[in-house]
């Protein structure tokens, strides 16, 4: 006789992260997903909100972060526990969808002009104005200069910068808000002189 869907739920709700994953992946019975979702995704939720403080745009991440991780299940090779595989696909995503602040900036025409050596031309490309953010850079103390470009040029992860410079990775975060915040202040100053 085939278990009844309560009992399923009842028998996974007792199981550790890492069986009910290896579930998902033989079984491919949706009551083992279905119990990592709900075990996980306030936890989510609530990070993704720490990282917007949008909890519209927060509830849209969750969800796809849980479609990436049902998606790429196969890759959690069980190094970590999975709330850590978890939370590092949380914390990429997210940052990769707020990464093209910085990239993205956009600078009023006049800014272009107060740039040195620059006069302001009518149609910028992204690369042109990837080089202009970069010159603004250049007016940042070293650490923070190298922080962003770090993060935005070369791409990489907070948890690689982290390594690389031998920081926590809340270390890492705040010298990028602070370098964020002061290349913004930067740019304001440019363009309302």
């Amino acid at each position: 006789m085939a278990s009844q869907p309560n009992d399923r739920r009842s028998t996974a709700g007792k199981m550790s992260d890492e069986d009910l994953v290896q579930g998902v992946r033989t079984s491919h019975d949706p009551v083992f997903f279905e119990t990592l979702y709900n075990r996980y995704v306030n936890k989510v939720y609530r990070k993704c909100l720490s990282m917007t403080t949008n909890p519209e745009q927060a509830e849209d991440l969750t969800q796809d972060v849980f479609m990436k991780v049902h998606r790429n299940i196969d890759r959690f090779k069980g190094r970590s526990r999975f709330s850590t595989w978890l939370y590092a696909i949380t914390h990429h995503h997210v940052v990769d969808e707020l990464q093209n602040r910085l990239p993205s900036v956009r600078l009023e025409p006049q800014t272009w002009a107060n740039l040195p050596h620059n006069e302001s031309p009518d149609v910028i490309s992204p690369d042109e104005q990837w080089q202009q953010v970069k010159e603004i850079l250049e007016q940042l103390p070293d650490t923070d200069r190298d922080i962003l470009l770090l993060r935005y040029e070369q791409g990489l992860g907070i948890e690689e910068i982290s390594q690389m410079l031998g920081l926590g990775i809340s270390a890492v975060k705040m010298r990028l808000s602070r370098s964020r915040t002061k290349l913004k202040k930067l740019i304001d100053e440019l363009e309302n002189p």
